[in-house]
């Protein structure tokens, strides 16, 4: 090998180190501002976070001194027995944005799979819904489960078969009991003749 030969392969692994040593800077460069951006991103959660719990203590915070400043003066609210009735029966998620029951009813047997009539108010019912809620169910109609139903086959049928007497038979084998009560049984074998119904054991 030549001088020149060997300058020329010292000059090609030192432009491969050179390069492998760049791409490195470039991925660590990559890692770090990944990096920054995921904390950036979880100091923005955990201030929102911050901000909603603020947000929540003081509305607790806030009803609590109203309450406290209403039996400090003495107000007591009045029982309505309505109230006590509705109390006992859970209203469904989301009952007040939906401008109907049978939408919310409809949009529950939707997000339920599209469940049976009768397993649909088995499971409001043990949700606890209103018995309003469960009367709309059993009324609802729907355009999926309707499209999507089992067709029940019709049952199979066919016009009786004219035959001639000892065309088809039937064998078939029987226990016969013995002549002693209580005895030995025997097998004997059954014929019918399909055509007249004649029938000799």
């Amino acid at each position: 090998m030549t001088l020149d030969e060997y300058l020329h392969e010292c000059y090609i692994v030192d432009q491969i180190i050179k390069q492998e040593t760049d791409e490195n800077e470039v991925a660590k460069n990559t890692a770090v501002l990944q990096n920054d951006q995921v904390s950036q991103s979880n100091e923005m959660v955990s201030n929102e976070h911050a901000t909603v719990e603020k947000e929540v203590l003081t509305n607790d915070i806030y009803h609590e001194a109203e309450e406290e400043g209403a039996e400090e003066r003495g107000e007591a609210e009045a029982v309505n027995p309505d109230d006590e009735e509705e109390e006992r029966y859970r209203p469904l998620p989301r009952e007040r944005p939906f401008s109907s029951l049978a939408q919310l009813v409809k949009r529950a047997h939707d997000g339920l799979g599209h469940p049976a009539r009768d397993k649909f108010t088995r499971i409001l019912k043990e949700a606890k819904a209103s018995p309003e809620a469960i009367q709309e169910a059993r009324k609802l109609r729907c355009s999926t489960c309707k499209k999507h139903a089992q067709i029940h086959p019709h049952r199979a049928a066919a016009p009786p078969r004219e035959l001639r007497f000892n065309q088809v038979v039937g064998v078939d084998t029987t226990w016969l009991p013995g002549p002693d009560p209580g005895g030995k049984q025997h097998m004997a074998l059954n014929v019918v003749d399909w055509a007249t119904g004649f029938q000799l054991i």
